[in-house]
């Protein structure tokens, strides 16, 4: 029998998602540093809900690891498929990020970016595909002053 959920069960695996695909354009698979990169980020989110944070450290690590592992099945998946679908999941969850109408919407997508920029960045330069990437998010949430140039 197969372990592997055949969808995404933990909420924090989209922001590991949208972190995979603005890593995966800097060399391939993303090099361990970066990927402790995006754990920091999704780790200290999980931190902040209240639900998760009832849990402990390592309760809130272990809920963060499995987000990665299907994520990262995830991403393999799509690849398997094509560079395509990559991107539509992206644009999907851009989008799904992007409807959000409740309080603080500005500050968490502005959150977000700033966090995909960085991951973009920690390699040295960004990439044309990740610049394009960065321009799509700031633009579907209405954040194009954020657009770096």
């Amino acid at each position: 029998m197969n372990d592997e959920p055949d969808f995404i069960s933990h909420y924090l695996s989209i922001y590991y998602s949208l972190y995979l695909t603005i890593a995966h354009e800097c060399n391939g698979m993303p090099e361990p540093s970066v990927i402790d990169k995006i754990h920091h980020f999704i780790f200290k989110r999980a931190k902040e809900d209240g639900s998760l944070s009832e849990r402990g450290d390592e309760g809130v690590s272990d809920y963060c690891n499995r987000a990665l592992d299907e994520s990262i099945n995830l991403h393999e998946m799509l690849l398997d498929v094509g560079p395509a679908a990559i991107f539509q999941n992206y644009s999907f969850l851009i989008g799904t990020l992007g409807s959000y109408t409740g309080p603080g919407r500005y500050e968490q997508l502005c959150r977000i970016y700033n966090e995909l920029y960085e991951i973009a960045e920690i390699d040295g330069d960004i990439t044309t595909s990740q610049r394009k990437l960065l321009e799509k998010t700031a633009e579907a949430w209405g954040l194009d002053s954020l657009i770096y140039s």
